[in-house]
């Protein structure tokens, strides 16, 4: 513990100040000093990010300070206001704790040139155990919480109006709907999961205080067992649920064809992966792996508006450039779809890539490719994201490997993940603290 004393400029000393790192979360310190009346109270640091008070405590200010790995000396200056008076402490040092055993290293393998934008990256990553994880751009563990044992987390979001990550974990057999979402603040503190119910893959959050999953639609509709279909589900945390839309209203069901064993309880159809919030479009862009086809679906109205690859009605151009059990649809500022297309992670020769079209009324036109090298066959997962910059930022799954492209398609920095570990979702975050 460190501890410290505010002064004012006339030399009154006000009330001690404490850092030290939460439990929860060793790589958070916790700054405390008690109020006086109405002040309000903050921590500054050198590089001029601001720590606000949480805000939850009548009696003394909370300052939570965040974004620094382990074991790292971090100066802090706590100021206050008192009837309009600034009052501040000297600068002083706390360190953070040690991270605990059993969560994955990363390496940095590309070395950016210069400075990469944004400075934090929010990321699942499934292994041994599975964590929600924030990281610098160095690879260091700035921030984590470990998901229960024997489940997983395909995607986390980050909710910049309060500073706090949520994520949708299910049983990692499959076999067993455990299925809720989670939603933790930056001092590890977790709310009452809301259950979403036989919810897989992929979370969304189309508005303050409601999240979209994706749940496993289960029917038979030729009388020859269970087919998995999907639904789009909107739940608030009272776990009030909203049916958005169903596979099984719009998408034909043409037989069964290939074997496929991913659920134990009935013939995986179309096996959404991706389910990305487009708030310009107010629309879904919901991911078909099976039928390598994206689908648009209007929050309100629950119809589909646009379908791309499969029986989608634009044509590839050139007929080559099509997408293949694709993962991670969005929309650039420009209007350009962008997906991480997996190829076929069978075929020796096709290996996984992030493709960007240009919609037209015609056709799907090819703007760009951007390859990982050496090449890598990704088994499951993947993501793509279009960053303010203009450079994309990315996740290969199965390989453990985010990438950041720049607009040329140029590789510009990487990490790779341990051995034995699989990346999900990654999200690009400007700031730790809520807006």
């Amino acid at each position: 513990m460190v501890a410290a004393a505010l002064v004012g400029c006339r030399g009154a000393v006000t009330p001690e100040v404490t850092a030290e790192p939460l439990e929860s979360v060793t790589t958070v310190l916790e700054v405390r000093w008690d109020r006086i009346g109405d002040s309000v109270g903050w921590v500054e640091l050198p590089d001029g990010t601001v720590a606000p008070d949480v805000g939850d405590d009548p009696v003394q200010h909370r300052v939570l300070v965040a974004g620094f790995p382990q074991l790292t000396n971090v100066s802090l200056l706590p100021v206050m206001t008192v009837d309009g008076q600034r009052i501040e402490g000297e600068p002083y040092t706390a360190t953070t704790g040690v991270l605990p055993a059993g969560l994955p290293l990363f390496r940095y393998t590309t070395v950016a040139q210069q400075e990469v934008d944004p400075p934090f990256l929010l990321v699942t990553v499934i292994g041994q155990s599975s964590n929600a994880l924030i990281l610098n751009r160095e690879g260091e563990i700035v921030w984590y919480s470990r998901l229960d044992a024997n489940t997983d987390a395909a995607k986390a979001i980050w909710d910049p109006t309060y500073g706090e990550v949520a994520f949708l974990y299910n049983a990692r057999d499959r076999t067993n709907d455990i299925s809720s979402i989670r939603r933790v603040t930056l001092d590890g503190v977790a709310y009452p999961d809301i259950r979403a119910i036989r919810g897989h893959h992929a979370l969304a959050q189309p508005e303050e205080g409601v999240f979209a999953f994706l749940s496993a639609d289960i029917r038979d509709p030729d009388g020859e067992g269970d087919v998995i279909g999907d639904a789009i589900v909107e739940v608030d945390a009272s776990g009030a649920e909203r049916e958005v839309w169903t596979a099984w209203d719009e998408v034909p069901f043409e037989g069964r064809f290939d074997a496929d064993a991913f659920y134990e309880v009935g013939y995986d159809w179309l096996h959404g992966n991706a389910l990305n919030w487009m708030p310009e479009r107010n629309s879904y862009l919901y991911s078909s792996r099976n039928l390598s086809t994206v689908y648009e679906i209007d929050r309100d109205t629950g119809e589909i508006i646009e379908t791309f690859g499969g029986p989608g009605d634009r044509p590839f151009d050139p007929p080559d450039a099509a997408f293949m059990a694709q993962h991670s649809p969005s929309y650039t500022p420009e209007g350009h779809l962008l997906i991480f297309d997996s190829r076929l992670p069978d075929a020796p020769e096709e290996h996984a890539r992030i493709a960007e079209y240009n919609v037209t009324p015609g056709r799907l036109e090819m703007v760009r490719e951007f390859k990982a090298l050496p090449g890598y066959h990704v088994m499951a997962l993947g993501d793509a994201d279009r960053l303010e910059s203009g450079d994309t930022l990315s996740s290969w799954g199965t390989v453990g490997q985010l990438i950041q492209f720049n607009e040329e398609a140029e590789e510009i920095w990487r990490l790779s993940s341990d051995i034995g570990f699989v990346v999900g979702d990654v999200q690009g975050l400007p700031s730790l603290y809520p807006e």
